[in-house]
């Protein structure tokens, strides 16, 4: 809204896209038509009926739909503390909606696309290694691998969907993370996604690698 005030260019062009993005649930929905994984959620409404609390498979995480960075997730390992974390999840969703999925076993792994014209192009994919500090909280990471040792893998298995999950969404430039887990049967399964930089500078390694940073990429069309 600010660009189009100024008349300067952004590079996300309609706010419907971004809002895909960022909803967690809806973000789901779209990966599993381009089959690619997603972790298994469960309904919540406003009134969770005992059918639906008994439904649940745990230990499950719940996060806020619509809220980044972390903020709002809980992690629940049995049905004690299921509403207070349900709770405390909605107190950060401006929309007052929360997901509830199945908590992945494996360590951390993000992939990031660049999009420029309207075409996804394959970034990079990295893994990462967390600590637990505080049971119920979400984990800290202590180191991410660049490159993932993954990557032939997710290549050869999940790159085409990505991309033409993408390509279909209507991005045309920017960066896109998504972050996922590789689990412990050899599945890559993903949670959520960004449409901006990662926290984690990861422009830095890819100017390395590939000569091409992401960064310098967004203040050229900025």
């Amino acid at each position: 809204r600010v660009s189009k005030e100024l008349g300067t260019h952004f590079y996300i062009e309609d706010e419907n896209q971004l809002a895909i993005t960022r909803d967690k649930l809806v973000f789901k929905n779209i990966c599993r038509q381009y089959g690619v994984p997603v972790a298994k959620d469960y309904p919540v409404t406003a009134v969770m009926k005992k059918r639906d609390l008994d439904a649940i498979q745990y230990p499950v995480v719940v996060k806020p739909r619509d809220n980044a960075g972390a903020r709002g997730i809980r992690f629940c390992k049995d049905s004690s503390n299921i509403v207070d974390c349900i709770n405390y999840a909605l107190s950060f969703s401006e929309s007052k909606r929360v997901v509830v999925e199945e908590a992945l076993q494996g360590h951390g792994t993000t992939v990031y696309y660049v999009i420029a014209n309207g075409k996804a192009a394959f970034s990079s994919l990295h893994d990462r290694y967390d600590r637990i500090e505080r049971e119920g909280f979400n984990a800290l990471p202590d180191a991410f691998i660049y490159p993932s040792y993954r990557l032939q893998y997710f290549k050869e298995n999940y790159d085409k969907n990505v991309r033409n999950l993408l390509n279909q969404m209507g991005l045309k430039n920017g960066v896109v993370g998504l972050q996922g887990f590789n689990e412990p049967d050899g599945r890559i399964v993903f949670s959520e996604m960004g449409y901006r930089l990662g926290g984690t500078s990861s422009f830095h390694y890819t100017e390395y690698f590939n000569d091409c940073s992401h960064m310098k990429m967004l203040i050229s069309y900025s």
